[in-house]
């Protein structure tokens, strides 16, 4: 069984209804694209589209019903800006915007807005042995018009606002939290 379906199996096992429901998983396979694999492909695109289509096939007719939901997707800012060495992970992110903006439509009559938040480049795990070059981490500020590599508390009140009712006329869209990064040079 891959991964998109057994999460979705046992989510259905664990979870009841939700109101909120937050899309952050997210796979990130950084190599040339002469270089990716079949699976390298399927796993992110597995992990990064097919999951929250299948999470928000189960969450979704509830909120419906309910009259009242909030879907939240995390993106990239590669979705606008991608990276060289990400092809197969930007082009999973902007699917992802595609989705949430044909949901949004879709859902908005029931009171579920569908948005997706889109992090530039943020002192996470993921990016925490990228960052430890001071080389690389010195070119990847000089393309952030703010300066600096943001924390994850840069994303939250947006992700609440988002979530909440202070945002129940925003939906279908894609925001960016990124410094800049996205502006086009």
């Amino acid at each position: 069984m891959d991964a998109p379906s057994k999460i979705y199996k046992e989510s259905q096992k664990l979870i009841g209804p939700v109101d909120i429901l937050v899309l952050n998983a997210s796979v990130q396979i950084r190599k040339k694209w002469q270089e990716i694999t079949p699976e390298d492909f399927e796993l992110q695109m597995n992990v990064n589209v097919r999951s929250s289509l299948m999470l928000i096939q189960k969450f979704a007719p509830y909120m419906q019903e309910k009259e009242w939901g909030r879907i939240l997707t995390i993106g990239s800012v590669q979705q606008k800006k991608p990276h060289a060495d990400m092809l197969v992970y930007s082009t999973s992110k902007l699917g992802v915007v595609n989705m949430v903006r044909s949901l949004a439509v879709q859902l908005a009559h029931y009171k579920v807005n569908v948005n997706n938040l889109a992090p530039g480049v943020i002192h996470t795990q993921r990016n925490k042995k990228v960052l430890e070059d001071e080389t690389y981490l010195n070119l990847v500020k000089s393309r952030i018009p703010a300066g600096y590599i943001a924390n994850p508390v840069d994303c939250a009140a947006l992700s609440v606002l988002l979530c909440s009712d202070a945002g129940r006329y925003i939906t279908g869209e894609d925001i960016l939290v990124d410094g800049g990064m996205n502006i086009p040079s």
